[in-house]
């Protein structure tokens, strides 16, 4: 099992290191979307879980308002 945790730590570490340059809603919108915990990516980040549930939900947010617009344009055609 200790192996596996080693592993996985190397792969965030190199997951971190390909994403210096994005934006901290950025990087917790992928380390979202590659499984890591709200605890998990503020660990990574440096921040709180809470705030990661903020970045998140104003990212789900903005896809809803987004779908909403491209439907909207949609009908409009």
């Amino acid at each position: 099992m200790e192996g596996i945790e080693r592993v996985a730590k190397l792969l965030a570490f190199q997951l971190m290191h390909d994403m210096q340059d994005a934006s901290q809603a950025e990087k917790v919108k992928i380390l979202s979307k590659v499984g890591f915990s709200n605890p998990e990516i503020a660990e990574l980040l440096g921040t709180t879980s809470g705030a990661v549930a903020v970045q998140l939900s104003r990212h789900r947010a903005g896809k809803k308002k987004k779908k909403k617009a491209k439907a909207s344009a949609k009908k409009s055609k």
